[in-house]
């Protein structure tokens, strides 16, 4: 068993950093009648979404990248679920729709040369659909982006077991306010806060919102994006009626790079695909007494790591192939007394190694030139030749077996993080390591 929203939510927050960069929108869009908890392999959803949404990043400029999930047949013990990556990217020609999903294809030479990549990606991925039972296709045309599709049947789990996707009664009757000028981002918002009982009126302007507020009167909550907040006019609601709250979306989950937000006076921020959790979390400060039982990750401040958890000084390698993963990792350890140093594949790994004195290393066992699990004995054998005292090795991987975290410890691994690493358990984990030594 394992939670689709969860899965989509990790998998938005991996790819993030590289979207917000190019500044695309980046959009996570559940179908609210989708069970939240499926039976299947979770890992394997994510690697697929990672490959197609990856790609479909790597492809456009301007616009934006939707992931989408859509309930295509539910029967008594079977759900067949649709997933969509589309983009706005440069699109594929016609005559070679049929290619992409071939091993090292590529549209033509000049993609290779531009972009990057061998095209083994849509291959893996294709295989996977397969193998679980589903299929893949694409529709696209030249200059007006691609469509990836895939579906998959899943096994239901008993009723017992399932969740709804939104669950929240704080904002249930409340009138809110949201502007942003992305049309898919407000109907994803609208959906869910509607699902959750409260009145949702939308606009995509500044000046449409200050007549939506003349004209409706009191409101509880006012979402803005970043792309409409530049505008120095406040929102203002008429004559005696009380400031709403106001929550700013941004496409930087780092919330410290936003522009200027000291000219504006929010209620909080919220990074962009928004998860249930950090919306949730945001819905009980501002409307709760009871103090928010989830971690608080919606306002600046709240991201700083919990008082209680001691962090040295240490110098850290970390071995690690994926842009997307190495981003992540290097913005959760910012604010930290940790220096990072990054290596890119397992023999450059093992050079840092020897060369450098290290208080830990972070090791992707799926390395290139040189295996993580390679590159973990290797340094373990130097270390007992020169008579070195072990360094801790954390592992890093997207396999959570217990066998590839049995190979992980007889390699010389000290300890196992399973992808998408989660910034709170890898703090703690290197901590425990650095405190223990």
């Amino acid at each position: 068993p394992f939670d689709i929203v969860s899965e989509l939510e990790s998998t938005c927050e991996i790819l993030s950093f590289r979207s917000a960069q190019k500044s695309l929108e980046l959009i996570n869009k559940i179908d609210l009648k989708t069970p939240k908890i499926l039976m299947g392999d979770a890992s394997r959803i994510r690697q697929i979404l990672v490959n197609l949404a990856g790609n479909a990043i790597k492809f456009t400029e301007t616009g934006e990248v939707m992931i989408e999930t859509h309930l295509v047949e539910d029967s008594a013990s079977r759900v067949h679920i649709q997933f969509a990556v589309k983009d706005t990217g440069i699109g594929i020609p016609e005559d070679k729709l049929e290619a992409v999903f071939e091993s090292f294809a590529q549209v033509d030479a000049s993609i290779t040369r531009k972009f990057g990549g061998t095209g083994l990606g849509l291959t893996i991925s294709n295989q996977l659909v397969n193998l679980m039972g589903g299929k893949i296709w694409v529709e696209s045309k030249l200059g007006e982006g691609s469509q990836f599709y895939f579906s998959i049947p899943f096994k239901k789990v008993p009723p017992e077991q399932q969740e709804l996707i939104c669950h929240s009664q704080l904002v249930e009757g409340k009138k809110i306010l949201i502007i942003d000028d992305n049309q898919h981002s407000l109907e994803v918002l609208q959906d869910l806060f509607k699902n959750c009982g409260a009145e949702v009126m939308t606009c995509n302007r500044f000046e449409v919102a200050r007549a939506v507020l003349a004209r409706e009167g009191d409101v509880d909550l006012i979402l803005l994006d970043e792309s409409v907040s530049d505008s120095q006019e406040s929102l203002q609601p008429p004559e005696g009626q009380e400031n709403p709250p106001v929550i700013l979306m941004t496409l930087q989950r780092d919330l410290s790079l936003i522009r200027n937000p000291s000219q504006y006076k929010f209620a909080g921020m919220l990074a962009k695909p928004i998860s249930q959790a950090e919306l949730e979390n945001l819905m009980m400060e501002l409307f709760s007494t009871a103090p928010a039982k989830l971690a608080a990750t919606s306002k600046g401040p709240k991201r700083e790591l919990s008082a209680d958890l001691k962090l040295p000084q240490a110098r850290i390698l970390m071995a690690e192939d994926n842009q997307d993963n190495t981003d992540l990792i290097e913005i959760f350890m910012k604010k930290t007394p940790f220096t990072l140093v990054t290596a890119e594949n397992g023999q450059e790994a093992v050079d840092h190694f020897k060369k450098f004195q290290w208080d830990l290393v972070l090791m992707d066992m799926e390395m290139p030139v040189k295996s993580g699990l390679e590159a973990v004995r290797e340094i373990r054998a130097w270390e007992q030749e020169q008579g070195r005292k072990p360094t801790p090795i954390i592992a890093l991987t997207a396999h959570a077996l217990e066998e590839h975290k049995t190979l992980s410890f007889e390699a010389g691994c000290n300890g196992h993080l399973s992808k998408p690493i989660k910034k709170k358990l890898l703090l703690k984990s290197v901590a425990d390591y650095l405190v223990a030594e």
